[in-house]
């Protein structure tokens, strides 16, 4: 087990156990909670050149790199499998062309004699021939030569031999029905062969296509159909003496998320020929999401990674020790608050990370008040804060909308802030729970907690899970917006806190923002965001780790730390 703090590079860790550490002989399931963090994982991957890649799953809820490596879609990137599909296309165009010259041939042979002399008539005497009467003339013409295209020479001269001998004209005709209706059959024949060729063809595609594949990749929940869903796409397409066996094992398993994925699921995994097992998570950030109102009573969203890390087992478990998300005032909240100050700032990531304000928390002394339509919570004065401090980072042009991300605990509050910002034309800014942004990150997050002292409790604040994730998500600078004196009624934000500095009002704090971040740091800022821009207009721009690790930097042997203490949650 290894245990990876937010920023610590989870998902560049488990490329380089895979690149290195994994047989290449070996077929590796890779699994994670969400089909986003599949995604992540899945570029990951190929960014390093892993290739021999199958994603099982609905891919309606894919993401464009996992898509890519779909069974259906690598098929179709073969080059056999191009060329017969592109024979196939031209063998229905031929028969479809054919049976369309039948068509017009017969329907020229049951019109009345008159008609036919007339449709002649004006081909030879008109300087432009119709659509339709070339499409006759030239169904007659390839119906009595081995050609397929003609001039309008040769289609005037057959309408000229069709007037000039009517018992002739008559035999042509006839002739020219047979003939049609013999090739649109043979057409119809290669059509066929076509068809099956490319079917040949497929099958060869996925056999060799599973035999190189070494990595299959599904969120856990539906982990424990892999073998099945496997078993469907190659179903019809072995031989009889093939052993369906060999196309099932799969003997090392990776866990992405571990802490976050319910057990019965990471058990799921396990049903396909594990023989080894690597589980990758956080057991200090969010448990495992059910909507079964007894499951945390039962232990039903104890993860495995938290089962195994807390029951004392005897698995060892190893903490990945440098995060290269945050800025250094940032994780320090972070690593001795939930880390037991084991956790360390990569030194790039520290000298990247120059914010002037990184940490801050501003007071409002709001009134916190519950919607009659809703369960959830909300406030107002907050609210209005928020949008004060968003406005003034975007309009001072230091941060575009798409860099800041506004935190609510509750979803009564998330739908206010959403509201005031759109009236506001900040619609860009993302407004989210604290809950859907674990396993993301933005350059700002804006945090509002809601809770006052009129409350009597700081509810869902006290999970420290939750708390964990919240003020871990930003890379730049964080703003906590809050009750100081309800937050200070709880030991852990009395202490989480203590390391930011502190703003009596939103007022000094946008006083603060305007000398200190604006004219120095945020003129920087602003001037290298429109380098990049420039340089990914011009292709010439890599796309940035995301927070994850670097080079592939491996863990530490710290063991994998705890905590005791559980709070209520809203997802």
């Amino acid at each position: 087990m290894v245990q990876g703090p937010p920023g610590t590079g989870k998902s560049s860790f488990i490329t380089e156990v895979f690149l290195q550490r994994i047989p290449k002989t070996s077929r590796v399931l890779i699994c994670t909670v969400t089909n986003k963090a599949i995604d992540s994982l899945v570029s990951k991957l190929e960014s390093v050149g892993v290739e021999d890649i199958l994603a099982v799953g609905s891919k309606q809820r894919m993401g464009e790199a996992t898509l890519r490596f779909l069974m259906e879609r690598r098929v179709e990137k073969v080059q056999e499998v191009k060329i017969a599909r592109r024979e196939r296309r031209e063998r229905r165009k031929e028969r479809r062309c054919w049976m369309k010259a039948l068509h017009e041939i017969e329907k020229f042979s049951n019109s009345s004699k008159r008609r036919q002399q007339e449709r002649l008539q004006a081909v030879l005497d008109g300087a432009r021939i119709s659509e339709k009467d070339l499409s006759l003339l030239h169904a007659i013409c390839s119906a009595n030569s081995q050609k397929m295209t003609f001039v309008k020479e040769e289609m005037v001269l057959a309408a000229r031999n069709l007037l000039t001998n009517e018992n002739e004209g008559k035999e042509i005709i006839q002739n020219s029905i047979k003939s049609t209706k013999l090739k649109a059959m043979k057409s119809k024949q290669n059509e066929e062969k076509s068809e099956n060729n490319l079917s040949s063809c497929v099958r060869r595609a996925k056999i060799d296509l599973w035999k190189r594949s070494n990595v299959v990749v599904c969120t856990a929940a539906s982990a424990v159909n892999v073998g099945s869903r496997l078993m469907r796409e190659l179903e019809g397409v072995m031989e009889e003496d093939e052993d369906e066996e060999e196309f099932h094992p799969l003997d090392f398993v990776i866990l992405d998320e571990a802490a976050a994925m319910l057990e019965p699921d990471s058990l799921g995994c396990l049903l396909h020929g594990a023989r080894n097992l690597l589980l990758v998570g956080d057991h200090l950030q969010l448990q495992p999401f059910s909507r079964w109102k007894e499951g945390q009573q039962r232990g039903y969203r104890t993860s495995l990674m938290e089962r195994l890390t807390e029951g004392g087992g005897g698995t060892p478990c190893f903490m990945l020790d440098v995060q290269y998300r945050m800025h250094p005032s940032i994780a320090e909240a972070v690593s001795r608050e939930f880390y037991r100050g084991k956790l360390k700032t990569d030194s790039e990531t520290a000298q990247a990370r120059s914010h002037p304000l990184p940490a801050s928390f501003v007071h409002v002394s709001g009134i916190e008040s519950k919607p009659s339509n809703s369960s959830s919570l909300m406030n107002d004065m907050e609210a209005d804060a928020v949008l004060e401090i968003v406005q003034a980072m975007i309009n001072s042009g230091v941060h575009t909308q798409r860099e800041v991300v506004v935190l609510s605990f509750y979803n009564g509050q998330k739908s206010i802030i959403s509201k005031k910002l759109l009236k506001k034309n900040l619609g860009d800014v993302e407004v989210m729970s604290v809950d859907s942004m674990q396993g993301r990150e933005a350059e700002v997050v804006v945090l509002s907690c809601v809770r006052t002292l009129a409350g009597g409790s700081v509810g869902f604040l006290a999970d420290r899970r939750r708390v964990n994730v919240a003020i871990s998500r930003a890379r730049q600078s964080l703003v906590v917006i809050g009750d100081e004196q309800a937050l200070m009624q709880n030991k852990l934000w009395k202490s989480v806190l203590s390391y930011y500095r502190f703003f009596p009002s939103y007022r000094h704090f946008l006083d603060e923002y305007r000398s200190a971040v604006v004219p120095g740091w945020g003129q920087a800022w602003k001037e290298s965001r429109e380098a990049e821009e420039a340089r990914t207009a011009l292709g010439e721009w890599e796309l940035d780790d995301g927070g994850e690790g670097k080079d592939g930097k491996s863990s530490s042997g710290e063991s994998c730390s705890s905590s005791n203490e559980d709070g209520e949650e809203e997802r």
